[in-house]
This record gives structure tokens, sequence and C-alpha cells, in this order.
């Protein structure tokens, strides 16, 4: 019921102190009592936490040398007082997540054995409770559950360690070599709560939005069980601050339904943050009885109609209030390995940095965990899309196995159930690859897709969510990974190591992954695990966190290997031999070049494409891993590479060969957008040889692409295809400003000849900080020529931007948000295509 935040008939006393932790051989006992009759070594332990977290608390484990948890059992155990009720009350011992197979005693009881970590389990136990209690969770080693005899799968996959971790419902993650780091999730990794229920006790709940002809409606259905012998005499919905009747049915003496049907004229729509805003309705249903009420606390509605596009088999897309979305953002990862989980400021400080990237989905995938509720909470707030999978990937799972299927569909339900009034929630998809996986193994047609996938979860979902269903990601086509055909996982640019031209050939409609590159990270962050006189690159401890997929012969830092030579035509094992700074400086910028390049192109007017996702938001551990931010939260190059193609008002270069240069501007906003577009064309020295500026009026949620040698009104050649003679240009630079107060928006480079690989000695780099009243600073840089790639160096602050270019004589003004509180500023600004530092003046 977690879609019910909260119920004013019921007192939650959250078990979350006073836990205690202990490890025993797999099998060696089998209840509290037989445990107790051994000393053991008991450690204080978190709750909500994993044994990882616990360990590591109590520094043993590390991954120098990790300690493979899943070989042994874990005991957790817990005193807690039990406060007097009044006669009628329910208790409830509520357990969030258990991961994963766990036998629960109360009193010396058992009460309870669970099985999924991602579901949630309550257990009446009114008549238990004492005035002292002690609670015991015995959770079995997952490795033994792994070596018990069952049948073998139809096929085999390398994304996981073990074949036969389809029986059970635990994450993936820990347990995928390459993937991630060795910290195998067990233990209670979400809240156990002891909750006290008075006049009711919920047991269904649905409450969903849908919007028509411009008008909200509310679909209310609550079922209850009576606690004491009386139901409520009505109930009612309130909506912000107005009062809509519901209608209240007894279904027996113990037992009542709340119903309502609620239409509310001209409704304020909710959008993703690029197109418009996030309109949110507190919502709470009061249920009143002769002498009481109770409230119920149903948080916060919005209202959107969300369909596909066309038919997603041949144009995969999504429309949101009548109005196509370019979707763009990444795949979402826990933000702490450890925990899976993260503090509410943690969230909110992920969540600001994908907003102001213009970031409007992420995925969470199936290898992965579903998200706490302050994710989807805040998803909501800021206007950010959710691509939600269901936790199942790639290996054959046990669906004509009756308990096991009913385990999966009690999941399912109770994942629709809590995210169910969530408007962020824009796919649902029923798992990750499985389709690909059975196509790529060369087995028949007929097993590429089954039952559950394709029938049950579906009709599962209509009965909770009016958002898009699809079966598997990727599928569509001859093959399921067709490109061209339904949503694509597309790495023909990246490792497939395809041209960058091939992001328009393959015709790709929606990435949900995309442009897996291993991104480095800042100095700092290699700093937390490569000692400074420890050559990263080619330290053990560095290949270690790069990912790879299972099998194959190269890894991820080969492919962005590949793309530096293409873009800036240098040998990386030449870079490496002699100048380790160069390599490094160039490889951070590589995997953000080819990802600008890959959205501008698919952001064009013309492009087929609707939608792309970066494989993996953040890192899982500090390293040259897949995100896009690092491990710690700090933005990658990559990162703002990425932001500068993603914003709502953005302009960027197209190269058409022999049909020219073209410049294309984009407008997600509900507003026209009145601009003023500048082109500037610059020789080899840097110097001015001609500009031109036009009025644009670019119309709402649409676009506009301008031919070059027309803006200019001659022939430039700036694409270099005719050659005659040697190129009059070397590069060109657009300039997007607001026409009613010359605020640049958005600004993009061209260059004739490819990315520079020479180094000026002395190109007039320069920054200066100024402190404001409220702890950021304005940093403004200046350059005197090109300056390629301006890097921002400092550790206690966060730049708004960073590696961008500057044009000769350019300024870019920006914000550095501090990390610290009352840190002076310290740091140094470089750029790609110079030799040294400039320190940051203030």
């Amino acid at each position: 019921m977690a879609c019910i935040r909260n119920v004013t008939s019921y007192q939650s006393y959250p078990l979350h102190q006073g836990w205690e932790l202990v490890s025993t051989a797999a099998g060696c006992y089998q209840n509290p009592a037989q445990l107790e009759q051994h000393a053991q070594a008991w450690l204080t332990a978190s709750v909500p936490g994993t044994v990882i977290e616990t360990l590591q608390q109590h520094h043993q484990w590390n991954l120098a040398h990790p300690l493979n948890v899943d070989s042994l059992d874990w005991w957790y155990r817990c005193s807690f007082a039990a406060v007097d009720v009044v006669e009628g009350t329910q208790r409830v011992l509520k357990l969030a997540g258990l991961a994963t197979d766990a036998t629960i005693w109360l009193n010396d009881q058992q009460i309870l054995a669970t099985d999924n970590m991602f579901r949630s389990y309550e257990v009446d136990i009114t008549a238990l409770l004492m005035e002292q209690n002690t609670l015991y969770i015995h959770f079995h080693s997952l490795q033994s559950l792994l070596t018990m005899k069952r049948p073998r799968p139809r096929w085999r996959t390398r994304l996981v360690e073990h074949q036969q971790l389809r029986w059970l419902r635990t994450t993936l993650l820990g347990r995928m070599p390459g993937w991630s780091p060795p910290l195998r999730p067990v233990g209670p990794w979400r809240t156990i709560v002891l909750e006290d229920r008075m006049l009711f006790a919920l047991d269904q709940t649905s409450l969903q939005t849908t919007v028509e002809d411009g008008n909200g409606r509310v679909s209310v259905m609550f079922h209850a069980q009576c606690l004491l012998d009386v139901i409520p005499t009505h109930a009612s919905l309130i909506l912000d601050a107005t009062e809509y009747a519901l209608t209240v049915q007894k279904e027996s003496d113990t037992a009542f339904t709340v119903r309502g049907e609620i239409e509310i004229p001209a409704v304020q729509l909710w959008w993703p943050h690029t197109h418009g805003a996030q309109p949110l309705y507190p919502a709470r249903v009061v249920l009143h009885y002769p002498t009481t009420h109770a409230e119920i606390d149903c948080g916060k509605l919005a209202f959107r109609h969300i369909e596909w596009l066309a038919d997603p088999l041949t144009h995969f897309g999504l429309r949101i209030n009548d109005v196509p979305i370019f979707c763009r953002g990444a795949c979402w990862t826990p933000l702490d390995m450890a925990t899976l989980s993260g503090t509410a400021q943690e969230y909110t400080m992920a969540l600001q940095l994908a907003l102001r990237a213009g970031l409007n989905m992420f995925r969470v995938g199936g290898t992965m965990v579903y998200e706490d509720d302050a994710f989807y909470d805040l998803c909501d707030k800021a206007g950010i899309l959710v691509w939600q999978d269901f936790m199942f990937a790639n290996m054959d799972y046990p669906f004509a196995k009756e308990d096991f299927l009913t385990n999966c569909l009690q999941e399912c339900e109770q994942v629709l159930t809590r995210l169910q009034t969530h408007a962020c929630l824009a796919i649902w998809c029923g798992n990750s690859e499985i389709s690909q996986q059975v196509a790529m193994l060369g087995l028949p047609a007929e097993m590429w897709h089954n039952d559950f996938f394709e029938t049950t979860l579906p009709v599962l979902c209509q009965r909770y969510s009016h958002a898009p269903y699809w079966s598997s990601s990727p599928d569509g086509g001859a093959l399921p990974f067709q490109a061209n055909a339904g949503n694509a996982h597309y790495q023909g640019v990246g490792a497939f190591l395809r041209p960058l031209e091939d992001a328009r050939r393959s015709e790709v409609h929606f990435a949900v992954e995309c442009l897996a590159f291993a991104n480095i990270p800042e100095d700092k962050t290699i700093d937390l695990f490569i000692k400074p006189e420890e050559m990263a690159i080619h330290h053990p401890k560095w290949k270690a966190r790069v990912p790879r997929d299972a099998g194959a012969p190269w890894d991820f830092e080969d492919v962005r290997d590949y793309y530096l030579k293409l873009l800036f035509g240098l040998d990386p094992l030449k870079l490496r031999y002699s100048d380790m700074p160069r390599y490094m400086d160039l490889s951070r910028v590589v995997p953000g070049e080819v990802m600008a390049a890959v959205f501008a192109e698919w952001r064009r007017q013309r492009s087929v494409n609707n939608g792309g996702l970066i494989w993996f938001y953040r890192d899982l551990w500090p390293g040259a891993g897949w995100g896009i931010v690092d491990a710690t939260g700090y933005p990658k190059a990559s990162y703002y590479y990425l932001r500068r193609t993603w914003l709502p008002r953005a302009c960027f270069f197209s190269d058409e060969g022999l049909n020219g240069l073209w410049v294309h501007v984009t407008n997600d906003q509900a507003e026209v957008f009145h601009a003023k577009l500048q082109l500037a064309l610059y020789n080899a020295s840097g110097t001015l040889m001609a500009t031109v500026t036009r009025e644009v009026r670019v119309s709402p949620h649409g676009g506009s692409e301008l031919h070059v040698d027309a803006l200019f009104e001659q022939f430039l050649d700036l694409t270099y295809v005719y050659r005659f003679g040697p190129p009059g240009y070397a590069f060109a630079v657009a300039t997007l400003q607001r026409k009613e107060d010359a605020v640049v928006v958005s600004e993009a480079f061209y260059f004739v000849q490819g990315l520079p690989t020479e180094r000026e000695i002395n190109s007039g780099l320069s920054a200066q900080g100024s402190l404001q009243a409220d702890g950021t600073y304005t940093l403004t840089v200046r350059a005197d020529k090109l300056a390629q790639s301006v890097a921002i160096h400092t550790k206690s602050y966060l730049p708004e931007d960073n590696y961008f270019h500057l044009k000769p004589h350019g300024e870019r003004v920006l914000t550095l948000y501090p990390l610290e509180k009352s840190v002076p500023l310290r740091g140094y600004v470089t750029a790609l295509n110079t030799s040294h530092e400039v320190n940051i003046q203030v």
C-alpha cells in the first residue's frame, strides 16, 4: 500500500535501533535457540542496511580483499519494547525489503519465511507481542541456495556468474562480472516498522489519474477490513483544497470499499521539465465515522496524458499531452552499492545535477533494483520521466513453476501499487535483453518471447497504470535487436566501433541504452583508489574497474581509444607511452565529443530518432566506468558535453557533405522562441573572417534548420568536399541568443578539418572568480585565441559548465557551486590546445 503515505489512525514505530549482526557457516544453525547456545561475536548493525555496510563500518570488508557474503549465513537480532494500545488495535510487523531468502522469528516463534528481495511483507503479530520482544532475521547463504539441484535453463547467459540465479528473486548487482563491484546485497535493505492500526486495515488500493479533453479524472478504489464493528458513514477526496464526495459500500460485516470517479475541469497538466511545468495536487481521502474520522494521505497527484507516438514497432516514441517528446537521459544506478539507496539529500543533489544537464528521462533497468520512494517523488517534482523495467534480465526464468510465477506476480503487483500515482512513470518494460539474449544465441523465434511478458504482465499493468507497456528491451524487427525497429540498445557508435555517421544510418528510433564508454573521472576521484605514484591506466587496480562484457576480448577503454584515434588522428598507444598526461586529457573529452555529435544528429528536425539514454548515469564505484557522473556524484567531461546538447533550447551543426553545413535550432518549450543566431567564421590563426546575424523564430515544441551558405549568401565549402584549393576557414561558431535581452542560450563549434591537435604556447586564457552572497562564485573565463575544451579544476566547487570551447576573444561567465561550506576558491583552468595551467584569480 505504498502509494499511501500516512494514515492518521495508524501509528508507526520504526525498528532502526539496537540491531546486531553475526555470521555463521551456511546451514550451521536452524533457529535462534541453537544460535544462542554458542558464544557469538555480534556486531552493532545498521538497519535498514546490508551486511557489507555493517562490515565496512567495523572495518571488516574492503574491495582489496572482498569477502563473498553470499557464502555465509547472516543473523540479525533486535530487542524492543511494545507500548500499550487500545482494544481492537491490529499490530503489524512490516518488512519493506529483505535480501533475499530469510526466516524471521519473534519471541522464539517463526512468523515468516521470505524469498524475494523486491517484495514487502506484513505479519499480524497482535497476539505475539509482549512487553519486551526479541526479533531475529536469518538470511540464508545465497551460494548454498545456488548449489541446490534444479532443472537447467534452456539457454545460458554470460551476464551472471551462476545460471541458477534465475530461480532467486534478487538483484544481479554485485553478481555480474565486468559490470559491477563485488558488493553482493544481503540483509534488511529497506525499513522494518512496527505499525499499530486502528479502525480499519487497508488491503487494496487503486488511485489513478487521467486526462480527457483538458479535464482531469481521478479514479479511487480503497478496500479495507474493519477492526471494530463499524464502517465509515461517508468519505471524501480532498484534492488540493477542494473536497469531492466518495461512496462507501459495505462488503460484509468486516469489510468495506470506498469508490469514486471525480472530474476536475481544466486541470493543469504535468510536463517533463524540458517542455513545461509540473503542477502537483496534494490528495487525501477522509473516512468519516460517527464519533471520529481518519485521513489517508495519498501524496501528490498529477495529470498528464501519455501514449505511444505511433506504432512502437515502426516508430518508437512517446507523446505527452499530445506533444511528441524527445527523451534524453541515462540509465539510473543505485547511489550507494553498499546500501542500494541514498539519503534524501543525496537523491536531491543527484536529480538537481540531472536537471541542470537537461536530462528528462531515467531508465531503472532490469539488472538493478526498484528505487526508493524518494527517487520517484523527486522525479515527479522535477519533471523527469522514468522508464521502469521490472527486475528481470537475460535469463530463462522458470515461470512454468507455479510458486515462482505467483511470487513474481505478487512482486510486480506490489511495485505497480506503490508507483501507480507517479506522473513520472512513462513506460513499464517487462525485462531487459531477454528477447535479445535468446535471438543472439541462435535459438528459434518461438523462444524469443513468453506468455508472462507478452500477456500476463501487460494485463496486470493495465489494472494499475495508463502508461504504455513494452515487453522486452530491446525488441522489434526481424531480430529483437534490430536498430531501426522497435527500441534499441544501440552501441553502433561505441562498442561496435562504427563511424559517427552510423547514428543516422542505423535509423535508431529510441535507444534505451547507448554510447557506453569508459569515462575517465577527475583526478580527485582517481586519487580515491590509485596512489599518485601508481600509473593509473596501467595499474591492475585501474583495469579492474574498467567495464567489460564477460567473454569479450576487449574492454570499454579499447572502445574509447578507437575513437580517440578517429577524432584526433593520434595513436593512443604512442600517447600512453610518451605523454600520459596528454593521453588522459584527450581521453576525458573523447566520449563527450562522440556523445554530443550523436545527440546533435538525433535532435535534428528530420531525424527519425525520438530518444536516447546513455548507459549509466553514475558509476557504481570510483574508476573509468560507464557513468557520465562518477561514484562520488561529481560530473565527468561527458556530462558537460551532453548538457550543452540536451538543453531545451540549443543549437548545433550538422555536416551534410555535398549539401553543405547546416545549423539547427531546437525549442522544446511551450512558447515561441524569438532568437538571434550569429554565425562567425575563423581562419587557422583565429582571425575572424566573416560573420552574419539572423533573427530566428522557432515554434513551440519545434525546431528550425538553416543552410550556412544561404545565411552568408555565398558558396563557402565549409564541409570541404569540393576541395578547390586549401580550406578557406578553419572553424565556425554559432551563437544563439534570446532576442529580448541578448542572453546567450547556446553555442556550437564546427571544425572544418576535424578537431585540432596542435597546442599553443599562450592562448591568452584567464579566469577570474568573484564570491557571491549565497556562497557561490561567479567565474569569468576569457581567451584571446581559440581555447579548446576549457577545463575548470577545483576540488571544492562544482562548475555549472565545463570542458567548453571558447572562441577567439570569447568570454564565458558561469557559476561555481560549493561542495563544502566556507571554503576559499582555489583551482586552475586548462585548455586542450594549450600546454600550461592558468590559476583562478579571486
